[in-house]
């Protein structure tokens, strides 16, 4: 059993890039991006019941004309009932995505608070697919 978890208010600090970029070309419908999460409360004296917390960050990607373009790949963090990532702060990972099949062109993929719709951070990806 996993205990109980607490929503962490917005007060996290979540950062994406694509190999260590904010704007990029990728040349793959399956993009890797590094998503770091930290909340200012982890410091050094830290509450035991802290480390249990996750925040829920909400990924969307989406094309120039906004509309979404692709979704979070499967990965550890990813829940399945909301489809949102569950990442504990203090984490650096990575996570793929998965962009449709015909996209080409720019997109943005943002980090965002699903509670708040505050977003954490935003990337630039230029696609383009080589045939």
């Amino acid at each position: 059993m996993e205990p109980a978890t607490r929503k962490v208010e917005s007060k996290a600090s979540v950062t994406l890039t694509y190999r260590e970029k904010k704007k990029a070309q990728v040349t793959s419908l399956t993009p890797i991006l590094t998503i770091s999460v930290y909340t200012p409360q982890l410091g050094l004296n830290y509450e035991e019941e802290q480390i249990h917390n996750k925040v829920d960050i909400e990924i969307r990607i989406q094309g120039t004309r906004g509309s979404s373009v692709g979704k979070v790949g499967p990965n550890e963090f990813l829940d399945p009932d909301t489809g949102f990532l569950r990442i504990r702060p203090g984490t650096t990972t990575t996570v793929p995505l998965r962009l449709e099949e015909d996209f080409q062109g720019p997109c943005t993929v943002a980090a965002v608070d699903p509670a708040t719709g505050k977003q954490y951070d935003r990337i630039e990806l230029d696609v383009d697919i080589l045939d």
